[in-house]
């Protein structure tokens, strides 16, 4: 049948999109996991407005929060790559080839360790390294907002095509 010209093929794949959601779920496990157990059962309100002297932790919370801004900015920025390049396609790892979403992941890691080294470059070279602290006290927190709040709207891939610009 299906080498007569007049066959057509009907079969509709549907896209499988469980991956998001497991990965905004994981995400949102990880904040609560910092909040109980490194924060130390801290309130979102209490976590917010806490100045650096009082906290604790801080490099664990940098870190958490590291790893949810990746995965989500991987998710966001990743349904938007049309393809992945043929040099990192080529690549096979253990038999296992990258995907749009690992190959984003990876671009974000790499985008965001370059990031982290200029910054923390940066301070030393001004000679302020304890201010580095500081700032990655700051900088948690400032980005703790719009990935806790917005990235429900923005990863949700059956909300994409709706939005208005």
């Amino acid at each position: 049948m299906p080498s007569s010209p007049n066959y057509i093929n009907h079969v509709r794949i549907p896209e499988n999109n469980d991956w998001v959601i497991f990965i905004l779920i994981g995400c949102v496990f990880l904040y609560v996991f910092m909040m109980n157990i490194i924060e130390r059962d801290a309130s979102l309100k209490d976590f917010l407005l806490q100045k650096y002297f009082d906290a604790s932790n801080n490099l664990p919370s940098w870190i958490i929060t590291s790893c949810v801004i990746t995965l989500t900015l991987s998710v966001l920025i990743s349904q938007y790559i049309p393809v992945v390049p043929k040099l990192i396609a080529d690549l096979h790892v253990l038999g296992y080839q990258l995907n749009k979403f690992g190959y984003t992941l990876l671009a974000v890691i790499f985008f965001y360790l370059a990031k982290s080294t200029l910054g923390y470059l940066f301070y030393q070279s001004i000679g302020d390294g304890k201010k580095m602290d500081y700032f990655l006290f700051h900088l948690h927190k400032i980005l703790f907002y719009p990935v806790f709040f917005n990235d429900h709207f923005m990863c949700n891939p059956l909300l994409l095509p709706y939005r208005q610009k």
